[in-house]
């Protein structure tokens, strides 16, 4: 499963096909449209000013793909992942990465439901690690001792 490395800004590429609305006046994308790249990625969505911003999905040429929130060209918001390996995301995203609460089964079937900060599970956390449920490893952080 590529976890590690997404294309944080999309729009780096060349669109070489575009359907879809076109501002005229401000010679910009614009609405609901489909881009196709020149390195064979898909944005098909929102388009505000020329940038993948609103809802959306892209699919890079590998099958991977992200449907969910994209802002100025960047996964950022809420969405989910579809992994090659069959492994899914759904949750919060920041540039592009795991980033807040979001949830990542596996294509074995482990599930993680909890914080993730910059890719990582990073706070608080649950990992069920068979289907049945009954291997669960749970972290939860207090910071009452702070207070003491």
């Amino acid at each position: 499963m590529q976890i590690d490395h997404l294309e944080a800004i999309l729009g780096d590429v060349v669109i070489t096909v575009y359907e879809g609305e076109y501002d005229e006046e401000n010679g910009e994308y614009s609405g609901p449209g489909i881009a196709r790249l020149d390195n064979e990625n898909v944005y098909e969505g929102d388009f505000v000013k020329g940038l993948f911003h609103g809802h959306g999905k892209f699919t890079w040429a590998n099958g991977m793909s992200y449907e969910g929130d994209f802002k100025r060209n960047k996964i950022t918001g809420q969405g989910t992942y579809n992994y090659l390996d069959g492994s899914t995301y759904v949750g919060a995203v920041l540039d592009g990465k795991r980033h807040g609460q979001g949830k990542l089964t596996t294509s074995a079937g482990q599930i993680y439901e909890g914080d993730w900060k910059l890719g990582k599970r990073h706070g608080n956390g649950k990992m069920i690690y068979n289907e049945e449920g009954n291997y669960v490893y749970s972290v939860s952080e207090s910071l009452s001792y702070l207070n003491s």
